[in-house]
């Protein structure tokens, strides 16, 4: 498995990545759910650099198979969409990665009716703490590391 830096990612990575961002079966789950051009995604990365946020590319065989990313104590998450069964695989890497920095708990958000994220993260022993209400109806979890 290799984990890659958003900020270290070849043209050709970026470009794979945005697509499957941009992909609906991921940006339906995302609160920003539009297209995001490829000069945005530039200056995201850019932005990235100055930042204390981490964004991470998982790779396997020379495949992306999805991303997770670190905001304080909140990781987001999402698989390539052409996959199916990656989502447990990365959720670990992103918990391994917050152990490394010390963590000692770690939050999701999902929307409510995103299931088969909720089966995940409860699966993986997250617990519901509250449900908000900001651009749409979320669920917060909460797990201790």
């Amino acid at each position: 498995m290799e984990i890659k830096d958003f900020i270290n990612l070849s043209l050709k990575e970026n470009m794979e990545i945005l697509k499957i961002r941009n992909s609906f079966k991921v940006r339906r789950w995302m609160y920003n759910s539009k297209k995001i051009s490829y000069k945005d995604h530039k200056n995201f990365i850019k932005a990235l650099k100055k930042s204390n946020q981490k964004y991470l590319l998982l790779k396997e065989k020379n495949r992306i198979i999805g991303s997770f990313n670190l905001k304080g104590e909140f990781i987001g998450l999402y698989q390539n969409p052409l996959l199916k069964g990656k989502g447990e695989m990365i959720l670990k890497k992103a918990l391994d990665f917050a152990k490394q920095k010390g963590l000692k708990k770690v939050y999701l958000e999902t929307l409510y009716n995103n299931k088969r994220a909720i089966k995940l993260y409860k699966k993986t022993g997250f617990k519901e703490v509250k449900k908000l209400y900001k651009n749409a109806r979320v669920i917060l979890f909460q797990k201790t590391l």
